[in-house]
């Protein structure tokens, strides 16, 4: 649950509890030691939520079912206008008379929303708990609801919610099956994408023009509600860690704060702009950032972080940022987004002219190949190439913080840090909205896990395949052959770190936990996902077919061996060597800055997660139990196993 910096809130620092008198700037606050009574100043970046103090449970985002997702949306939508200061039981009563459920239920769900501000928070509990209560939508009636929408609604007929719910009834008679109600049709539409209902019913012609904001109008009130992300390659050759002889030109993904024009995140990479990089930007920008630029060597203090609440993100259409992944995220946190066409005109321009500033600064730098030919002369820019990837990110945390973020911005007449202090703190003119919510270390991981890619994967007898490799731990034993719908093998969510797949992260659906499901082959070497596709295109290329893991890994030694004997002469193995020693370091920063979960109580390494009652859970936690996988083979890795606060 994220902590509140507002005055009168209580935090821990250093394993005391002090509470918040007043914010001093947009990263300190001035608070009292509830034990001594005396007062300090305290950094943001190092408080956390006092230990007596319980975290709201709830569902971490990505492993909830379609439905059960779309019925919190039905539950906020039926809530969103009672979200507000001075509410009265009448307006409640009155809701519950338009939403057709009791003013008891919506005051249950008004509590659940407010102690965790996720949409998860709203998700129904029947289907984990197998107990009383069931889906108000039959799943029959779920089916023909879905299928009426998809084909009726959202076309260009644009036909009304009246005539959409006649055709469910009528569908659902000729079926024998009870139809839903209105109201639930009507919520079901009403917690669509906005975005996609109107491109889908007006087509993107008048999607896109609706998107064009007037003069003056694409513009913030306050810190944190609008952060623009984009995409570029700098216009810069990088060299390898090694030889230090010239690579190529990386690629920035780079967010901004609209309201301060500050620099909200970036992620630096040699790989095309992806769903990670967008990930990577946000984790950077949702999270304090003092032992970032420790880790990095950059002295200075970068105070902008918290959720935002509105996401622009700018690039070319390509499918990958538009699946669930990133929707499910920005849904479960509460933040808008909105996908935009790159260079478009009714493109909001600001992060784009960032963009432009930084690459203008880059031209300085040795090793730019500046903007167009006629700007570069006969400018030698690989030989005079200086910077790796990883002295080149120090540049722009150097630069962002100590430069950028200090220097009168011409459209604001003021510096980012400071227009982003007067919006957090005010000034004599206008109020401040206060700090943001502290995001603990607990939450951080949460988020850095759900902003990982996924698959979705069914558990065989010898684990689970991902790329040809196979994984297992004891936890996966219960899932076995299980069967979903049509009695076809059912599925679960495994998120990896493209960096490092030598763990996948199962989310365990009875113990909402995360547990690490390692190599079933212990034996193999930690791998990055470009590594596995290399090796397996390797093999094609060589006629081999039918490969096992066994073949690749056995390719990706090879691979290795000669990446390294050929360092010196091939530039796509320096650039293959770079690649990799930068993600090591970036896994190392992570680890560094301690946003790493604690072995959950209930689901540690020795603990039994096969089933069982309540009080077997309890009388058997902490034991041994070693249980045998399926195939006969013992199992001796260590699962690694992460808190999840669950809210039902």
């Amino acid at each position: 649950m994220p902590l509140s910096l507002k005055k009168g809130s209580r935090v821990a620092w250093k394993d005391e509890t002090y509470e918040i008198l007043n914010p001093t700037g947009p990263g300190t606050v001035l608070a009292r030691n509830v034990e001594t009574g005396k007062t300090d100043v305290l950094p943001v970046s190092g408080l956390s939520a006092p230990k007596t103090e319980e975290s709201a449970e709830k569902t971490p985002n990505g492993e909830i079912s379609e439905g059960h997702w779309k019925i919190a949306k039905e539950r906020y939508a039926a809530i969103e206008p009672l979200l507000v200061p001075g509410r009265t039981k009448e307006m409640v009563e009155r809701r519950a008379e338009e939403s057709g459920v009791s003013a008891v239920t919506l005051f249950r769900w008004i509590r659940s929303y407010s102690a965790t501000g996720t949409l998860s928070s709203l998700v129904p509990d029947y289907l984990s708990k197998g107990g009383k209560g069931k889906p108000r939508t039959e799943p029959d009636a779920e089916r023909i609801m879905n299928q009426v929408i998809e084909e009726n609604y959202l076309s260009k007929q644009r036909l009304p919610v009246t005539k959409i719910y006649t055709d469910i009834k009528i569908r659902c008679s000729h079926a024998g099956i009870t139809p839903p109600s209105e109201n639930t049709v009507r919520n079901r539409i009403k917690a669509m994408d906005h975005a996609t209902v109107y491109r889908r019913r007006h087509g993107r012609s008048a999607y896109l023009n609706s998107l064009s904001p007037t003069p003056g109008s694409f513009e913030a009130k306050f810190p944190l509600e609008i952060i623009q992300v984009d995409h570029t390659p700098l216009d810069i050759i990088v060299v390898d860690e090694i030889y230090r002889k010239p690579l190529k030109r990386p690629y920035l993904t780079l967010a901004m704060d609209i309201f301060s024009r500050m620099v909200y995140g970036f992620y630096l990479t040699f790989e095309a702009p992806s769903f990670f990089s967008v990930g990577q930007t946000l984790y950077l920008g949702i999270t304090p950032k003092a032992t970032y630029l420790k880790a990095v060597g950059v002295e200075g203090e970068w105070p902008i972080y918290g959720l935002p609440k509105f996401l622009t993100i700018h690039l070319d259409n390509a499918a990958e940022f538009r699946g669930n992944a990133l929707k499910r995220f920005c849904e479960e946190y509460n933040i808008g987004v909105d996908f935009r066409p790159r260079g478009a005109p009714y493109y909001g321009g600001h992060i784009e002219r960032l963009v432009k500033t930084m690459n203008f600064e880059i031209h300085t730098l040795p090793g730019t190949t500046f903007s167009n030919v006629r700007e570069k002369g006969d400018y030698g820019s690989e030989d005079k190439a200086v910077f790796t990837l990883k002295e080149l990110e120090k540049w722009l945390a150097e630069y962002i913080v100590n430069v950028y973020h200090k220097k009168v911005h011409s459209e604001l007449g003021m510096p980012p840090e400071k227009k982003y202090e007067i919006g957090i703190l005010g000034s004599d003119e206008t109020a401040g909205t206060g700090l943001p919510d502290l995001i603990d270390r607990e939450e951080a991981e949460r988020i850095r896990i759900s902003l990982l890619p996924f698959t979705e994967r069914t558990v065989q007898k010898d684990g689970v395949s991902f790329e040809n490799i196979k994984y297992y731990a004891d936890v996966l034993r219960k899932y076995i052959g299980t069967d979903g719908p049509g009695k076809k093998g059912k599925t679960y969510t495994f998120r990896y770190d493209p960096r490092d797949i030598s763990t996948l992260y199962f989310y365990e659906p009875e113990l909402k936990a995360y547990f690490g499901i390692p190599y079933r082959n212990m034996g193999n070497p930690a791998v990055t996902l470009w590594e596995i596709r290399e090796a397996k295109n390797r093999l094609k290329k060589e006629g081999i077919a039918g490969y096992d893991e066994t073949k690749m890994f056995q390719a990706i030694k090879k691979l290795r061996h000669i990446e390294t004997e050929s360092a010196e002469k091939t530039k796509s193995a320096r650039r293959k060597l770079s690649s990799d020693v930068h993600y090591r370091e970036k896994k190392k920063i992570e680890v560094e800055n301690g946003m790493k979960l604690k072995p959950a109580a209930y689901g540690n390494q020795d603990a039994d997660v096969s089933g069982g009652s309540e009080s077997d859970d309890k009388n058997t936690a902490g034991k041994e139990k070693n249980p045998v996988p399926a195939d006969g083979t013992e199992n001796k890795s260590k699962i690694e196993t992460y808190d999840i606060d669950v809210y039902d």
